[in-house]
């Protein structure tokens, strides 16, 4: 799977499906965070702007890979 920032995510067309990873805004970046660090995660098809996605988790950092 492909990793992609929040920003390059939003190109991501409408019918992709793509895998999220929710971090909580309390804690570091994915690729600074230990072990311990525990994250939702789930599948989410695009069907509108990602940007929609990420506003409804909001105070959380999102990685997304794209399926």
């Amino acid at each position: 799977m492909h990793s992609h920032n929040i920003t390059e995510t939003l190109l991501a067309r409408m019918g992709d499906r793509v895998h999220i990873h929710i971090f909580d805004s309390a804690v570091p970046p994915p690729e600074k965070r230990n072990e311990n660090i525990t994250y939702i995660s789930g599948d989410v098809k695009v069907i509108g702007h990602l940007e929609r996605a990420f506003n409804s988790v909001n105070g959380h950092l999102a990685t997304v890979f794209h399926l």
